[in-house]
């Protein structure tokens, strides 16, 4: 009898693994310097491939020794899987408003390659879909094959699977004449796929499906309060929504919410129960924090092509500015924490912590480089940084001295995200890694810090890791907590569908031409 066997691959804070034809490597992202690496299966020390300015979406290794990604400028890339210099094989439109090349995925024999269009910002407008294309690799010609789909995958029996709107579709494909054969065909609904176009699905040569069950988030979190007690209280005039970030005013009467779709900034009058739409710009505006004096917001957006920090009245009046130049080689920033001073913002860039200074309008490193995590949440003294990382294998929550770092010390004891310091700097908060557990913890910063046992708090079906956003805040007496609550599988299922020998059920429902 076959049995599973769990080998722990040394990586750092890696995302988007994929496995080579041979099944001998695993290749994978690396944010902490932004490259491309394998590693084997079996283990053994991770072997870079080559640098990228930005995260990949999506990779395919192919037969001929190649690697395929999505990458900079929203574009195909190619390299050479024992390393080198990528070259660019499509050219896509990744400003604000156009499109990108994404989810790779070779075909038999590395002649061509599956992809999807989407927009460059995962936004869709009305009456826009994703699209499939194929690119043949020797000629460069390019040209659409499924009008309205994403994430496609081939399958032996002769068909395409891919995802179209939180369902399952196929159909025929001839390999030889690299074509469609027949008319799509629903499969199976209730896949997750998401607005960046990936589904989480796989079809394996041997016929076996395997897919995570539920719909979509856009319409289904929810913004509550909880107590200490984990009772909760819908907060009224705040529709569901894909929210993603949500942050109390200094003075505990406003938030500010970034909705998740449209991508827009809002605040929400905690007394009243009224909105305002603070940012109009049609570009994606997300990931809010309040100034330390609560008369301002700083938020994410890419209106200039990156995604870069701005600032806005919290009052929705005047334009927003853009906070400081883009330092060279970054691709992303996402505003975390303010010092007490206002003068120092501590940022994720490109998915790793370093220090904006606002007034001389510039960033530094934080050490000699980036330490190696995120989210990170400064102590009301500003002399301690929280942040999360996966230096040991798992998301956990740890805390270090500021700005000089040092006395670092791990928090959470089986996974955590999102920490957010108490006020009065007593305590710090995070959530567990699967998003059902809220979780405190006493510290002590006095002369050095002494972290206490975490306490569960409550427990619930709470949005969980998602970069750059904020999924939580607590009141300024601690008494009450407002976070945001999943109302579907996207985040808080846990459990994955095998269906073996589903290749014979395609082959009754899409018979291949």
């Amino acid at each position: 009898m076959n049995q599973l066997s769990r080998v722990v691959l040394p990586t750092h804070n890696a995302f988007g693994p994929f496995v080579s034809p041979d099944s001998a490597w695993v290749g994978f992202f690396e944010v902490s310097d932004r490259t491309l690496k394998k590693v084997a299966i079996r283990g053994g020390s991770p072997v870079t491939i080559c640098s990228l300015p930005v995260n990949i979406r999506g990779a395919s290794w192919g037969s001929d020794g190649t690697i395929v990604f999505g990458g900079p400028l929203g574009s195909l890339w190619r390299v050479a899987a024992s390393g080198g210099e990528p070259a660019q094989i499509t050219k896509a439109d990744a400003t604000p408003g156009g499109r990108s090349h994404s989810w790779p995925v070779f075909l038999p024999g590395a002649r061509a390659v599956l992809f999807t269009i989407v927009p460059a910002a995962d936004r869709f407008e009305s009456g826009e879909t994703p699209q499939i294309a194929l690119l043949k690799l020797d000629s460069g010609e390019q040209r659409m094959l499924i009008p309205h789909g994403s994430y496609p995958r081939y399958v032996p029996t002769g068909h395409l699977v891919y995802a179209v709107d939180g369902a399952l579709r196929g159909a025929g494909f001839d390999l030889e004449r690299l074509e469609v054969t027949t008319s799509p065909v629903p499969l199976l609904e209730g896949v997750i796929t998401k607005e960046s176009g990936a589904a989480d699905f796989s079809v394996a040569d041997i016929g076996t499906l395997v897919y995570l069950p539920g719909r979509p988030a856009d319409s289904q979190r929810t913004i509550v309060w909880v107590d200490r007690g984990g009772r909760e209280e819908l907060l009224p005039g705040l529709p569901a929504g894909n929210h993603q970030s949500v942050r109390l005013s200094p003075d505990g009467t406003r938030l500010a919410i970034d909705p998740g779709q449209p991508r827009d900034i809002w605040t929400y009058d905690i007394a009243r129960a009224t909105t305002t739409k603070i940012t109009t710009d049609a570009a994606d505006d997300q990931y809010p924090i309040w100034t330390p004096d609560g008369q301002r917001i700083v938020f994410t957006s890419n209106r200039s092509g990156r995604q870069e920090l701005y600032l806005q009245r919290s009052d929705g009046s005047g334009t927003a500015e853009r906070l400081l130049p883009m330092p060279e080689g970054v691709n992303r920033i996402v505003a975390d924490s303010w010092t007490p001073d206002s003068t120092r913002l501590v940022v994720s860039a490109d998915g790793l912590s370093a220090v904006a200074i606002v007034g001389e309008r510039k960033f530094e490193r934080l050490s000699q480089s980036q330490f190696p995590g995120s989210a990170a949440s400064l102590s009301p003294d500003g002399r301690w940084v929280a942040y999360m990382s996966t230096m040991s294998g798992q998301f956990e929550i740890y805390v270090e001295r500021f700005p000089q770092l040092g006395d670092r010390q791990k928090i959470s004891t089986n996974g955590g995200v999102k920490p957010r310091w108490s006020r009065d700097g007593r305590t710090l908060y995070y959530i567990s890694a699967d998003g059902t557990r809220f979780f405190s913890v006493p510290v002590s910063t006095q002369t050095q810090l002494t972290a206490g046992v975490p306490q569960l708090l409550f427990e619930g079906t709470f949005l969980r890791h998602s970069a750059g956003a904020r999924p939580f805040d607590a009141t300024p007496d601690g008494q009450r907590f407002v976070m945001i609550k999943s109302g579907n599988a996207v985040d808080d299922a846990n459990a994955i569908i095998v269906v073996q020998h589903w290749d014979e059920e395609l082959k009754r429902l899409v018979p291949a031409k």
